[in-house]
C-alpha cells in the first residue's frame, strides 16, 4: 500500500503519516500536516448533486502523480524529522484524512478513486490497530468492516 484514506476519529492523533485534506481538522486532533489542494473550499456544504461535479473539477486541475509525491514526501520529510531512519521513513504510508465515517460519502474516496484510475494504485480506506494501519473492507451496506491485511504485509511487496 502507497497510501491510504482514514478519517480523523479511526487514525491515532501523532500517527506520522497523517495528511489532513479537510477544510477544518477538529481541535482533539491536534496538528497534523495538510493538503490544502484537496480540500473542498468552497462547496463543502452543497448538496451532493453540486459538490461532486465540483469537486471532480478541482481533481481535474490536478496531476494524480504529484498529488502522490507531494503526500509521500511529505510525510517521509516529517518521519526523518522525528527520528525515523530512511528506511523506517520511507515505508511510513500517507493516510488522507477527513472526517467523514467509513462507508459514508466522503471527498476522501473521490481522491482514492482518481488515483486508482489515473495511477492504477490501488487506495484503501484504513484503521488502526497499535498505531498500525490496516485495510478496511465493505461487505454490504450496514455491516462493520473487517480487517483484511496489514500495511507490513502489503510493503513486502515492494
Amino acid at each position: 500500500m502507497l497510501i491510504a484514506t482514514g478519517n480523523y476519529k479511526n487514525t491515532p492523533k501523532g500517527y506520522v503519516g497523517a495528511i489532513s485534506i479537510s477544510v477544518s481538522v477538529p481541535m482533539w486532533y491536534g496538528a497534523v500536516d495538510q493538503m490544502r489542494e484537496l480540500a473542498p473550499y468552497g462547496f463543502m456544504r452543497d448538496g451532493l448533486q453540486s459538490y461532486i461535479p465540483k469537486y471532480e473539477a478541482l481533481l481535474k486541475r490536478l496531476d494524480p502523480g504529484s498529488v502522490l509525491q507531494d503526500a509521500l514526501d511529505l510525510v517521509y520529510k516529517k518521519a526523518l524529522r522525528r527520528g525515523y531512519s530512511d528506511e523506517e521513513a520511507g515505508k511510513v504510508v500517507p493516510v488522507l484524512l477527513c472526517w467523514e465515517s467509513p462507508g459514508d460519502f466522503c471527498h476522501r474516496r473521490m481522491i482514492a478513486k482518481w488515483i486508482e484510475e489515473e495511477k492504477g494504485l490501488k487506495v484503501p480506506e484504513v484503521k488502526f490497530k497499535n498505531m498500525k494501519p490496516y485495510e478496511i473492507e465493505y461487505k454490504k451496506p450496514g455491516k462493520k468492516e473487517e480487517r483484511v491485511e496489514s500495511i507490513e504485509s502489503q510493503l513486502t511487496m515492494f
